[in-house]
């Protein structure tokens, strides 16, 4: 079983395209509504990370796949350091490992406090428009948003509780994997792959591909093509 974590302002059901085609392929995918886990109350990283890998554990499948994208792919090392004996492989999509200093952790949670007032008491569609004009995502598709109006205030907090500015530097901890890990990027994604090329000698069984003429929003342009290297990674 593949269980799979959607990327910020996301939806379980982003992931229907590359579940469909890795059904094609034999493969199962649980798709993970991560703002469940915010509904209640704020919960860390790790702690979300914790409660992850205990729904997990429910899964009678004797094979544990985790596939994240974006804020999902580091919310999933996080799931991977947590219980590094759980899972059989992880396919993370253009994750961030952490930032490096104190300095760059303080100014990113201002920024993720900003967006999550915009997101909790702005216009919706103009706290869509500003967040889909970020670099790392105009250059990519826009999926439909409009929708997740009605779980603002879970993804309000997301932006603060699982703020990268909340998140230590995993890179240094990547060696305590011990499953086989593929991470993916888009070539048109420097920032990303760059990270990427830095976390592999960091990792015990880890292989980068790299997806060409893509950018950071892989589930949405090139789904296809994810399925297919989804697919040879659990084969192998």
């Amino acid at each position: 079983m593949i269980h799979a974590l959607h990327g910020a302002l996301g939806h379980h059901s982003d992931w229907r395209p590359i579940a469909s085609a890795l059904a094609m392929r034999g493969h199962s995918l649980k798709s993970v509504d991560l703002w469940r886990f915010l509904d209640c109350c704020s919960k860390s990283l790790e702690d979300t990370a914790n409660a992850i890998n205990q729904e997990a554990k429910t899964d009678t499948d004797p094979k544990k796949f985790l596939l994240g994208y974006s804020m999902g792919a580091r919310l999933g090392l996080h799931a991977l350091l947590d219980e590094p004996e759980l899972w059989d492989g992880a396919i993370l999509i253009a994750p961030h490992t952490g930032l490096k200093t104190a300095e760059e952790r303080s100014l990113r949670l201002k920024a993720d406090a900003l967006w999550a007032a915009k997101c909790l008491d702005g216009d919706w569609q103009h706290f869509l428009t500003e967040w889909n004009a970020q670099g790392v995502l105009n250059d990519t598709p826009t999926p439909d948003r409009h929708f997740l109006k009605q779980r603002r205030r879970s993804i309000a907090l997301s932006y603060t509780a699982w703020s990268l500015g909340m998140q230590q530097d995993l890179a240094k901890r990547l060696g305590e994997i011990p499953c086989p890990v593929l991470w993916i990027t888009g070539s048109q994604d420097t920032k990303f792959t760059q990270l990427a090329g830095e976390a592999m000698p960091q990792l015990k069984f880890g292989q980068h591909r790299v997806i060409d003429g893509a950018g950071h929003r892989l589930p949405f342009s090139h789904p296809e093509q994810l399925a297919h290297l989804i697919d040879g990674f659990i084969r192998s």
